[in-house]
């Protein structure tokens, strides 16, 4: 089992890779209630990023690399967050699922919104809209969505049958998908 890290100051193994890198509350090396913020460079999804290779797999993510350093296995699978802090890298904070388990996690926490929960039209203005695309009238996509307040890509989405299926109305013809 190899472990290489890729770190300007080597030789401390990936144990300090995260040390020099966190932010932490004080308690020291054994607090399991705050959380150990990365500070080097951060994903646009807030999760800290540097650079490793463990076992031949680079991995880029700070949390999954303070989770090897603790536990000395990665897997396949996720590794999620207790604390719903992407920047975290407390491995009493992480904990190893499946995708599923971490979406399942999010939903009952109350922090998802259902892909099909829609935002801003109901079901008739959905009706309204087909009606336009159907009428024979030719009215731009970007016409239609100024009118019902969304945008251009709202419209495209409900006609090609992406977002709102329930409403679609039941075509004779497959030239309204194209």
């Amino acid at each position: 089992m190899k472990t290489v890290w890729l770190q300007r100051k080597r030789g401390r193994g990936l144990a300090g890779l995260i040390a020099d890198h966190v932010k932490r509350c004080g308690c020291g090396d054994v607090c399991t209630l705050h959380c150990w913020e990365w500070q080097g460079y951060q994903h646009q999804q807030g999760y800290g990023e540097t650079l490793a290779i463990i076992n031949g797999r680079r991995e880029r993510y700070a949390h999954r690399i303070a989770w090897y350093a603790a536990h000395g296995t990665l897997g396949e699978l996720k590794i999620c967050h207790r604390c719903d802090n992407p920047p975290c890298c407390n491995p009493s904070h992480l904990w190893q699922g499946t995708q599923a388990d971490n979406l399942a996690d999010m939903v009952a926490k109350g922090r998802a919104v259902h892909p099909c929960t829609p935002r801003k039209l109901t079901a008739d203005q959905v009706h309204a809209i087909w009606a336009r695309i159907l009428d024979g009238s030719c009215d731009p996509q970007r016409v239609i969505a100024a009118e019902f307040g969304v945008s251009q890509p709202t419209i495209s989405h409900i006609k090609a049958g992406r977002v709102w299926r329930a409403c679609r109305p039941v075509l004779e013809s497959a030239a309204v998908r194209e």
